[in-house]
C-alpha cells in the first residue's frame, strides 16, 4: 500500500497499448490515489461524491448515484494509466467505499466485466486483460 504509478511513467499496460494491443482492467486497484482512501475529507476537490456511510445504496437512489459517480471517476483514471477499458472498479478493498451496507465482495460484478470486455475482442487486435479480484481480502 501507498505506492502509486506514476503519473508520467511506463507500465505495461501502457507499453502494450502502444504496441497495438487493447488493454483492459477489472476489479481492485488502489495503486493510484491512494491517499483518497484513507479519507472522505479530499473526495469533492478530486470530482468524487459522499454519503453518509450508514446509507443504504439500495434503499437511496442518490447513494446508489453517488457510488457509481465515483466509480466512473475511478475508471477513467485507470484509464489514463493505459487501458482502453476499465470497469468493476473497486479503488480498494470493499470496506474502502466507506458505506457499511456495500461491504461486500461481488464477485460476479467483476467477472461479468471481464467477461464483457472479451466478448468485445474480436480476434483481429491482440489484447490485454488484468483482473483483480477482491475477494481473496476478507469476509463477503
Amino acid at each position: 500500500n501507498h505506492v502509486s504509478l506514476e503519473e508520467d511513467g511506463t507500465n505495461l499496460p501502457s507499453i502494450l497499448q502502444a504496441g497495438g494491443y487493447r488493454t483492459g482492467f477489472v476489479g481492485k486497484w488502489h495503486v493510484i490515489d491512494h491517499h483518497l482512501l484513507d479519507n472522505t475529507r479530499q473526495w469533492k476537490r478530486h470530482g468524487l461524491k459522499t454519503y453518509p456511510q450508514g446509507a443504504n445504496p439500495r434503499e437511496n437512489p442518490e447513494v446508489s448515484a453517488a457510488m457509481k459517480h465515483n466509480h466512473d471517476r475511478w475508471a477513467e483514471r485507470i484509464r489514463g494509466f493505459g487501458f482502453d477499458y476499465a470497469d468493476a472498479v473497486y479503488a480498494g478493498n470493499p470496506r474502502e467505499l466507506f458505506n457499511e451496507a456495500s461491504y461486500a465482495h461481488n464477485l460476479e460484478w467483476t467477472v461479468d466485466r471481464a467477461l464483457a470486455f472479451l466478448r468485445e475482442q474480436d480476434g483481429r487486435q491482440p489484447f490485454f486483460l488484468m483482473v483483480s479480484a477482491t475477494y481473496p481480502h476478507g469476509p463477503g
